[in-house]
Parts: C-alpha cells; structure tokens; sequence
C-alpha cells in the first residue's frame, strides 16, 4: 500500500467565508485582506486578494485559487457544494496546511452548537489548522480528545451564532409588523400594476424607486402605488374578461395575443433550477392579479408564512412548530395563513377599480376553484418518487406529475 505523504507545516492556506444575504459591498475583501496579512505572518503560500474575491463574487464562481466563498447560503446549512470542494481540496493537495477563516460564524451559525464544533473538527481532523481572526486550532487525529477549554469556547461562539439568527428573525418579524400596520411596504418586489415609491414624513410622494434600490432616510418609508397606465388598463381588461372566462382560457388569449406576462425575460429560481421567465400567462397569475387587495387600496400582510426560527401570527413571532411548518423531510415550508392571521391597512393611493368589482370577481373564482384552491401539489418524494417541476422549452409551459390515488397523472 502506498504511503500517503506527509502534509506540510506551513504550506498552502485556503480562504473560506460565507455569506447569507448574498448582497456583498466591501466586507469579503476586507476579510481576504485580513487573511493575506495572516499568511504572511505565518509564512504560508496564499494567492488571495480582495480583487479576486470581488471577482470571484462578480462573475457568481465558487472558487477561485485560494479563495472560496458561499454567497446567499443560510449558516444552519452545513452541507454545503463550496464547502464541499474545500475539503476535496484539502485531501487532494497536501501541501495545503491553514485554513483562514474570518470568524467561526463565517464557518457556521448552526441550529445546535455541537455540530458548529463537529464541522469544526471534521475540517481539523483532515490535517490542517484553522486560523480565526479571534482563535487559532490545530490540526486533530482522528482519535484525539479535544482539549476541554477549546471544546467550550468552540461550543458558546456557535451557540451564540445560532442565537443571532433567533434574535435577527424576530427583530424582522416585529418591524415588519409595525410597517405593515401603517399600510407601509415590507420589502420585496410590488405585484403587476404598481411600483415602489418614496415617501417623507408628511406622507407625500418623493420619489419612485429604481427596481432594487434601497434607501434609508429618518422619517421615510417605501409604498406601492399604481404603475404605468398601460399595466392598470390591462388590470382593467383581465378583470373584466375572468368574469365570464376561465382564467386557463384567458391566459391562452394573453399569450397569442404576445402580451408579456408580469416579470417577463427576468430571471427566477424555482426548486433550485434558474430559468428565465417565459413570458407566457399562467391561470394562476391572472388569479394573482384579481385577488390582489392593492386593487381595492388596501395593504394585506402575512398571507403565508414561512421560515426555519421564527413565523409571523399578529401578535408577534412564534416558533416553528414541527408538525405543521416541517416536510417529511425535515426542511421548513410555506403555509397559508387564515384571514384570521393578515394584517390589513388602508394602502396610500386610491383604488384602482370599485371594490364592488373585485368582491364580485372573487367570489365567482372561488366558486370555480373550489375543489382546488389550497391545495398544495404533492412534494413527499416518497409518494412520488419521479415528481417534481419539468419546464417544457418548447411551449414554455411547466408540467407536474402528482399521485391521485394509486396513480399519477402529468
């Protein structure tokens, strides 16, 4: 059997970081420049800059030399492609003898403290120290007893990450609340018809926002007002029309017509699959859009709710029950709240059509979507294995396969 060689002392460091926003600004490369003043002291081989990292970051790549880094990964996710291909790294080049990483948070904020410390020690037992800004650890055999001092402070600084994200979700939840209350918006991207605006402390009209930007100004918050006429007249048109046709008829009409859909030619993710929005209607938008209370000049907040801590009641944040709010496979999912549980405001602006019109309107769809409406499609695989989300490229239109009784139908 071939010896495997011995890894280096002071070789190769690689740099690891993370980021749960996805939304970088200067903060990954201050880090790299931590870690490449690191190195020198040590006198490791490390070809990081915080111009390759914002590169790395620019062009969306998972790693790139020394340098890896996960953008928009939540720190509860512990099995992670990137943190994958570090480790495939590690055992691969055994010259590779530090690992550089910021703070133990950047590592991980995970749901109990003992597998931060796991994961910790799983990346040492490969061989390699790992630096921290605040902490240094060694490499570890694999029947090695942690020392007890290093096994607590390990333990509470991963306690303590995972406590932050408990504190952060409900600080969220409660501030979202109080906007919601006050008819204000509570982030995301308005429905089809209305755009984001400005407004100051007297309530008038500053300005209309740019798509994703962000102001912070005392006194000033975001709301949704009507859009483009040519959007509100098309409102006007698919209410008037869903009252004496099914919306699957009406969205074939839209589509031959070639009248784009809302959010046309963006990009989306859905189930992990990114594709660009086609273009083409859907009886669901058109559902959408009919229901859609901004209609009516009213705000409506916590129709569902979602997340793996905390969730939304009127009252406040609760905790993820584990019956209702888990999968069978243990990962959170949306729930659809009762009218009990929204928050409703009057919205800024005046009603886009009488709300006599859309109450009429609402209860005819009820009446046809009965049977269905709430109903969500199966997603246990073990019910059904080879069901899931197929995009057809040449028809654009998505397709399901879900079990009805002992069989499936796509």
């Amino acid at each position: 059997m071939k010896k495997q060689p011995t890894r280096s002392e002071r070789g190769r460091g690689l740099f690891y970081s993370r980021d749960s926003s996805g939304r970088h600004e200067m903060t990954p490369a201050q880090y790299v420049g931590w870690a490449q003043r690191k190195a020198t002291e040590i006198g490791l081989q490390f070809d990081g800059t915080g111009e390759r990292i914002m590169e790395l970051i620019r062009e969306k790549r998972a790693y790139l030399g020394d340098l890896y880094f996960d953008s928009a990964i939540s720190g509860n996710l512990l099995d992670r492609p990137v943190l994958q291909a570090l480790k495939a790294e590690i055992v691969r080049d055994r010259t590779v003898s530090h690992l550089l990483i910021p703070r133990r948070d950047r590592l991980a904020r995970p749901d109990q403290a003992i597998q931060g410390v796991q994961l910790e020690n799983e990346l040492r037992s490969l061989g390699v120290a790992i630096e921290f800004m605040n902490a240094r650890v060694g490499p570890m055999s694999q029947r090695q007893r942690q020392d007890l001092g290093e096994g607590l402070a390990a333990f509470i600084e991963y306690h303590n990450s995972g406590s932050f994200r408990d504190e952060l979700a409900e600080k969220m939840i409660f501030a979202q609340l109080e906007l919601a209350r006050q008819g204000y918006s509570t982030g995301g991207r308005p429905p089809y018809g209305f755009r984001r605006f400005l407004i100051g402390p007297d309530a008038q009209v500053v300005r209309q926002l740019k798509d994703g930007e962000i102001v912070r100004q005392k006194g000033h918050h975001v709301v949704w007002l009507p859009g483009p006429q040519q959007e509100l007249d098309l409102i006007r048109r698919i209410l008037q029309e869903l009252e004496i046709r099914p919306g699957s008829q009406l969205a074939r009409l839209l589509s031959d017509e070639g009248i784009p859909s809302p959010d046309a030619g963006r990009v989306r993710t859905d189930g992990g699959v990114v594709h660009a929005v086609s273009g083409k209607w859907h009886q669901s938008t058109l559902d959408n859009i009919a229901r859609n209370p901004l209609l009516r000049a009213i705000t409506q907040y916590g129709l569902r709710s979602m997340g793996d801590r905390r969730r939304v009641t009127p009252e406040g944040p609760r905790l993820v029950d584990d019956q209702t709010d888990l999968r069978v496979d243990g990962q959170p999912k949306v729930i659809r709240n009762g009218s009990d549980q929204l928050i409703t405001a009057p919205a800024f602006g005046e009603p886009v059509v009488p709300a006599e019109q859309t109450e009429k309107l609402i209860e005819i769809l009820d009446r046809r979507g009965k049977s269905q409406r709430g109903k969500p499609r199966s997603r246990d695989p073990g019910k059904n294995p080879l069901g899931g989300k197929v995009f057809d490229i040449a028809c654009a239109w998505p397709m399901y396969r879900t079990p009805v009784g002992k069989k499936s139908l796509h």
